[in-house]
């Protein structure tokens, strides 16, 4: 009985590896709907995620941003295969500004080696 429903549970969703902006890379699992995965270069470019996923985002000096991603919303990497962006399940505050729930929020490196998080409510 667990192999079928673990059978049922593979059927709808896959999942694949990535790794996340930090200054040094982390390898995590991230829950795809299947057949909404594609790829860059063999690294993850993009997908609809298959359940809430929390992103952690480390910059220099011990700074630490946790994202919290949006199910059946895309997350987007980078051609390097680094988090870029996707929807938010909550609302977080970033700086001095609420980013509010369902709001986009996109992340680059800036020259400092710090994550530049923005966010748009669409």
């Amino acid at each position: 009985m667990k192999k079928y429903s673990l059978t049922i549970l593979a059927s709808f969703l896959s999942v694949v590896t990535a790794n996340f902006v930090a200054n040094q890379p982390v390898d995590a699992s991230v829950v795809c709907e299947m057949n909404t995965v594609s790829y860059h270069n063999y690294n993850l470019e993009k997908c609809i995620l298959g359940q809430n996923m929390s992103v952690r985002l480390a910059g220099i000096q011990g700074k630490q941003y946790k994202v919290p991603c949006q199910a059946k919303s895309y997350i987007i990497f980078n051609k390097q295969g680094k988090f870029f962006s996707c929807q938010l399940a909550k609302t977080i505050r970033v700086q001095k500004n609420n980013c509010p729930a369902k709001s986009n929020i996109f992340v680059a490196v800036g020259k400092t080696g710090d994550p530049s998080i923005r966010c748009w409510h669409f």
